[in-house]
């Protein structure tokens, strides 16, 4: 799931477009390619600003981070795959940019929360994650401004020609697949993060197919 987030929240911020805006410049690849380490390069600072909410729901947040930063490289596969699989998203140069159709951060969020949601519920585990996600709220909401503030200083004043939400989603699902995000991945992941102290996922992580 982290993975999915992280994803998305990097396409949605380069999506954005000011509300009052009916079209906006296309990103040249140049812009854009500096984003892909921007964010790589900030995942981790921006959960260590927010750590003080782990404990808030029991866990060592150093052996929690200590269990992501082993999934560090899939994460990393993940965008690289994400990027490679919009090859005209971005302008080539600055002559050939479209003008787009204003897109919005929520669009893609839903879709994402929406898919997601699909899997727990097909997992039968919904309503343990969403009570996890819920205590942990706080956590969340912090490390999503730290990302967002962090990204909004990426290839400001543009956006990128993307396919509709829905498809952006499972796009970036395939990629999760394909670069490792599978069954033992993630359930490692998750005793990894039981074992940290995060007790409500008890009985969850067996339950974890993909």
């Amino acid at each position: 799931m982290i993975t999915h987030f992280v994803t998305l929240l990097i396409t949605a911020k380069l999506v954005e477009v000011n509300a009052e805006q009916q079209l906006i410049r296309q990103c040249t690849c140049d812009e854009v390619a500096p984003c892909e380490s921007v964010a790589i390069q900030t995942i981790l600072p921006c959960a260590d600003q927010c750590q003080k909410f782990i404990s808030s729901i029991g866990g060592n947040y150093q052996q929690i981070r200590s269990c992501f930063q082993q999934k560090q490289p899939v994460i990393n596969n993940v965008i690289k795959c994400s990027e490679n699989s919009f090859p005209n998203a971005c302008a080539r140069e600055t002559a050939t940019a479209k003008m787009l159709p204003r897109r919005y951060t929520k669009g893609i969020e839903l879709a994402a929360i929406n898919e997601i949601n699909k899997e727990l519920r097909r997992m039968g585990i919904a309503d343990q994650i969403t009570s996890l996600l819920a205590q942990g709220r706080r956590f969340f909401r912090c490390f999503q401004s730290c990302m967002v503030k962090k990204l909004d200083k990426c290839a400001p004043g543009c956006g990128l020609d993307l396919p509709p939400d829905n498809a952006v989603v499972q796009t970036i699902k395939t990629c999760a697949l394909r670069s490792g995000v599978q069954t033992a991945s993630l359930q490692d992941l998750c005793f990894c993060v039981e074992r940290a102290g995060i007790r409500q996922l008890t009985g969850v992580c067996p339950r974890i197919q993909i």
